[in-house]
């Protein structure tokens, strides 16, 4: 409006004081006003037990921000500890400027610090877990991009149960903290639903309600220790509970880290199991597929394996798909592309609160609410709460990699 009159003043003649305020008041000649970068933090795992998925999360993350550079990204490395990433929040939500945390890993660290960060009105956008902490009401700055829990497992049981096994027969193998006991909480509660399961739910809340170190020989389950690999209490507790039931564990539902599993399937495997083994999303197609290769196996047995998905990593014909395995190229998997895909939320996020002058926190959960994100095929939808996607697949391990889980394959399990 100034410059306007400025302008009006020049066409009436009062040139030569209208000049000397324009030339005041004009930028200098190639003198840009910069724009202050907008801070999103992740905090996640990259010296750590879980190093490998977390580097292929922040590569598609970073992927899909590169041409965004008005995007600021600090990384905050948590090493897999829970010390080091209460530190490491803490540190983040002493800044000002922050907007919001973006893809933070490890359950157990992002439940033992979700309350400290929803206090303080940060969002927690596209967090990778499937805890019902999480999707609670008092997760309220919470912008969920992936499945529950929950909604993963009941994929793996529902299937399952379709194609010939029984409620009975099912066990399930978990890493001794806070997150696999939200997996755990997360399969019982699926199991309860079905008609015949209350053995097996009651061997489940016995586990539920023992403390850590303590989960094993009580019930279904085996348990493993946070970032170690020994298997063998797991599995003999395993072993109990078929003694004690009189049934076997045909299909073992696990929750843990890829290490940890593949090391667990080794074990079994050596002990003479051939039990199918399923697993979380969170495990990780690629880190888990190479940490499994580390055990020379027979075919026919090594490969009964199958893992929920909670992106369509192998479905080309989407184009944010495509997209991300022309721009990943080697590096596209799972994990690369979660992290491409909250990536392309988060700019779409910022430029519909940008078109708002909605540039705060406060702002931004603002508008997100209520709203649908097409991020290239793959539908992101608040319109019902803070669960943006309910996507979930089922893959399975193969000599040639992985593939779909079809019901042929299935039916070779159950014969």
């Amino acid at each position: 409006m100034i410059k306007k009159r400025i302008l009006r003043g020049v066409r009436r003649g009062g040139w030569p004081f209208s000049l000397l305020l324009l030339l005041l008041l004009w930028p200098p000649l190639g003198v840009v006003e910069e724009q202050q970068p907008l801070l999103f933090a992740m905090v996640g795992d990259f010296t750590g037990e879980t190093k490998s998925s977390n580097d292929a999360l922040l590569l598609g993350l970073q992927a899909a921000l590169a041409d965004h550079p008005q995007i600021q990204l600090q990384v905050e490395d948590h090493t897999y500890r829970l010390d080091r990433a209460a530190i490491a929040v803490n540190k983040l939500l002493s800044d000002s400027r922050l907007l919001g945390m973006v893809a933070n890993t490890d359950t157990a660290a992002i439940e033992a610090n979700l309350l400290q960060i929803v206090d303080q009105g940060i969002p927690m956008i596209g967090f990778v877990s499937g805890s019902d902490h999480l999707r609670r009401a008092t997760a309220v700055t919470s912008l969920n991009l992936r499945a529950s829990f929950r909604q993963e497992v009941e994929a793996i049981v529902n299937a399952a149960l379709t194609h010939g096994f029984a409620i009975e027969e099912f066990c399930a193998y978990i890493q001794d903290d806070a997150y696999g006991m939200s997996g755990l909480r997360a399969i019982r509660a699926v199991i309860a639903e079905q008609p015949g399961s209350e053995a097996l739910t009651e061997g489940l809340d016995a586990v539920l309600a023992a403390p850590e170190g303590e989960r094993n020989n009580l019930g279904p389950v085996g348990t493993y220790t946070r970032t170690t690999l020994v298997s063998r209490p797991g599995y003999d507790s395993l072993k109990g509970w078929e003694a004690t039931q009189g049934s076997q564990c045909r299909l073992v539902l696990t929750v843990g880290v890829y290490s940890s599993l593949t090391k667990f399937i080794g074990y079994s495997r050596y002990r003479g199991e051939d039990w199918v083994v399923a697993t979380l999303s969170t495990a990780g197609m690629e880190s888990f597929a190479e940490a499994y290769q580390l055990f020379e196996m027979d075919d026919l047995i090594a490969w009964r394996v199958v893992m929920a998905q909670s992106v369509p990593v192998l479905e080309t014909f989407r184009p944010v798909v495509r997209d991300a395995m022309r721009i990943l190229g080697d590096d596209y998997g799972s994990y690369p592309l979660e992290g491409y895909l909250i990536g392309r939320f988060l700019v779409a996020l910022v430029e519909a609160a940008a078109e708002q002058e909605r540039l705060t926190p406060a702002g931004l959960l603002a508008t997100a609410q209520g709203q649908r994100f097409d991020l290239g095929g793959f539908v992101v939808d608040f319109s019902a709460g803070n669960q943006g996607s309910n996507y979930v697949s089922l893959v399975t391990l193969t000599a040639d990699g992985w593939r779909p889980m079809r019901v042929a394959q299935w039916a070779e399990w159950t014969r």
